[in-house]
């Protein structure tokens, strides 16, 4: 009946309790919450603390609170003393604009990030995410790509392996076999970097943007390009494929300029 514990910088309020004194252990039953530097919520129908290792094995409802993300699942291990949570039988991380789906997860308080392991999505008003592996930091809202990674919004398809994925501006940086899809154009090269905003993108190593609507290939190793003038330089064994349903035109340069067309 309305059971409360206290152990160090740690409270705990729960229906009722078991007291281990000999091996400084509780196990609490029934609307467990405990408060941590009275800033970390943890809720649980079931939980197992161990006072000497400060690790709590939390069953039931699970629902850790830190400022405004909040991670549910139905089994957490939370390492008191490092404010680390682990769960790996599928777990949800959601902040002020994102839900994080993974089978497997760590949600690290001290530093506001989370890392996702298999089966990870991400739901977001603005785009969706599909991988293998990432890591989340809820406070910048960065995503850190470290597997095969697939990001979807309203104006194309991304896809890399290692990089970083900036939530609120849009902005990439991408590396590891990534490409960029969009209606009008696909975008291949060793590193991408794209700034949503002005519009401006940097393709690196084996570069190439083709253009569906024109029927249009520019290749080179470095290519400067910007989504809003529709303007692309490529230089460094650059050139460019004009191809048709019959034949294909080549043109080699030492650089080469694409500008939109302004003849009537």
């Amino acid at each position: 009946g309305n059971v409360i514990l206290r152990h160090e910088n740690t409270r705990m309020w729960c229906d009722s309790a078991y007291s281990y004194t000999d091996v400084n252990m509780v196990d609490a039953f029934g609307r467990v919450h405990i408060l941590k530097d009275d800033t970390l919520h943890l809720y649980a129908n079931f939980v197992n603390y161990n006072g000497d290792r400060r690790w709590a094995v939390a069953t039931g409802n699970v629902r850790m609170v830190n400022k405004t993300t909040t991670l549910t699942t139905d089994t957490l291990d939370f390492d008191m003393a490092a404010n680390i949570g682990y769960y790996d039988d599928y777990g949800t991380v959601k902040d002020s604009t994102t839900t994080l789906y993974s089978k497997i997860g760590e949600y690290y308080a001290n530093t506001d990030k989370a890392h996702f392991k298999t089966e990870v999505e991400v739901l977001s008003e603005d785009y969706t995410l599909t991988s293998d592996t990432l890591i989340y930091d809820t406070k910048t809202q960065v995503v850190s790509i470290v597997g095969p990674t697939n990001i979807k919004d309203e104006d194309g398809t991304l896809y890399a392996e290692r990089g970083f994925y900036n939530s609120v501006t849009g902005d990439v940086e991408l590396f590891r076999n990534p490409e960029i899809i969009t209606e009008e154009q696909k975008i291949n090269a060793d590193s991408i970097f794209y700034n949503k905003t002005t519009g401006d993108g940097r393709a690196a190593g084996n570069a190439s943007v083709e253009d569906f609507k024109n029927r249009m290939i520019v290749k080179g190793n470095r290519i400067i390009y910007n989504d809003l003038t529709q303007t692309a330089l490529a230089t460094d064994s650059a050139h460019l494929l004009l191809y048709s349903e019959k034949d294909t035109l080549f043109l080699h340069a030492d650089t080469l300029r694409s500008i939109p067309d302004t003849i009537p």
